[in-house]
């Protein structure tokens, strides 16, 4: 995916809707998509053939860390609750929606790091240990020095409008 169509299309207008659009937050969320998925894949792989993992969509959220948004923080913030359930098709899937509904997995992918108190650092490096800290957990797979490395080679060729 074209990554100014992402933001101008996707992310920017998900959490502008959601309310909870910053720049810090865009870059952040952009970041943790590249990092994820290299905005390419919408299923967890290890290679084009074959799932590898549970993830789903731009963000490659996992079943286990949506249903805990759900469990330990909506379920304590009603008025989230009802802002998120606005971005739901009716009668799907709320795990499936995550690989098309692009503005509800933003706002998932949002809300995960909503949950802790950390403040989003306005550089790349410190959005990077916020990820591994809050996104991909400190036992995952993903390191700090990754994030930065496809943030960096992905962005080599666009121009961020933010």
């Amino acid at each position: 995916m074209n990554v100014l169509d992402f933001i101008e299309c996707i992310l920017r207008p998900s959490l502008k809707s959601f309310g909870f659009w910053s720049i810090e937050a865009e870059k952040l969320l952009l970041g943790t998509a590249i990092q994820e998925t290299r905005l390419i894949f919408l299923r967890q792989r290890t290679n084009k053939h074959r799932y590898y993992g549970p993830g789903f969509g731009p963000f490659s959220m996992e079943p286990r860390t949506h249903n805990d948004i759900y469990l330990n923080y909506l379920r304590y913030r009603p008025e989230r609750l009802a802002k998120v359930e606005a971005f739901l098709i009716p009668e799907k899937d709320k795990i499936e929606q995550l690989a098309y509904n692009f503005a509800y997995a933003t706002v998932m992918a949002r809300l995960q790091y909503l949950r802790y108190p950390d403040k989003i650092p306005n550089d790349l490096w410190g959005q990077a240990l916020l990820w591994k800290k809050r996104y991909n957990s400190p036992i995952g797979r993903g390191t700090p020095e990754e994030y930065v490395s496809n943030y960096k080679r992905t962005m080599s060729n666009e121009i961020y409008p933010g």
